[in-house]
């Protein structure tokens, strides 16, 4: 079992050069934050995360292939994030 400390540090390292905040709250639910690396602004936050699924290095792998997709879909739709805060 991989405690929650080498946890948060494996996804933190994940979104390198980009700064990234990993929270994990006494229920076991994960809060993962991405900032923009010119601005250092907060970018996206992925929160209710089980991480009581995160045991094994493949799924550790899946989350983070899985944000990195988010991510990326989120940079493809600009327009579509300014009429969803409008």
């Amino acid at each position: 079992m991989i405690s929650s400390q080498e946890l948060t540090h494996i996804v933190e390292m994940a979104f390198l050069p980009k700064r990234c905040t990993c929270i994990i709250d006494p229920a076991g639910s994960m809060t993962v934050q991405i900032f923009n690396q010119n601005t250092d602004k907060e970018e996206l936050t992925f929160a209710g995360i089980d991480a009581s699924n995160l045991t094994a290095g493949r799924a550790i792998a899946n989350l983070v292939l899985g944000l990195r997709e988010e991510m990326r879909l989120w940079h493809l739709q600009p327009e579509q994030r300014q009429c969803r805060r409008a």
